[in-house]
């Protein structure tokens, strides 16, 4: 899937820090796995040191670009942060925003998530089990992440 539909494209704009690849016409990613794991906090200040944050996905399209990146980097499929993040809940109501401001239009999370464990699950990971599945998880556990510019 990766090669044919979803091949690495550079960058249209240099930034720092490595290779990113272009995603859509308007922003750029890097999945960050072979580095420091970082808690989500950590990961959204680690995306805001180039300018941008942790990814926002808005359609299924985006979800296998980001996919197909963090692939490229680790082919065993690890957990990455995603910038989704519960910001309200209200007994069973709860409400995930992307920590880009975008509107939240688009989820993909595998069965039976988000589960809000513990009541304390409430940061979101992609690559839960299976391919691009998003499950929400303790905010303070490292993992690897991918950063989002707007080019």
């Amino acid at each position: 899937m990766c090669k044919e539909k979803n091949p690495a494209v550079p960058c249209a704009k240099k930034i720092s820090g490595g290779e990113w690849e272009q995603m859509g016409t308007s922003r750029c990613v890097k999945a960050f796995y072979l580095t420091q794991h970082l808690n989500f906090e950590d990961a959204e200040k680690a995306c805001r040191t180039y300018g941008g944050h942790l990814v926002s996905i808005h359609s299924k399209q985006e979800l296998d670009q980001v996919v197909c990146t963090m692939f490229r980097v680790s082919p065993e499929r690890p957990p990455y942060w995603i910038g989704l993040n519960l910001t309200v809940r209200y007994e069973d109501y709860l409400v995930y925003d992307w920590t880009d401001g975008t509107q939240h239009d688009f989820s993909y999370f595998a069965y039976m998530q988000p589960d809000f464990r513990q009541q304390a699950e409430k940061c979101v990971e992609i690559n839960y089990n299976y391919w691009g599945q998003w499950n929400d998880m303790y905010c303070a556990a490292p993992g690897g992440y991918v950063c989002a510019l707007t080019v």
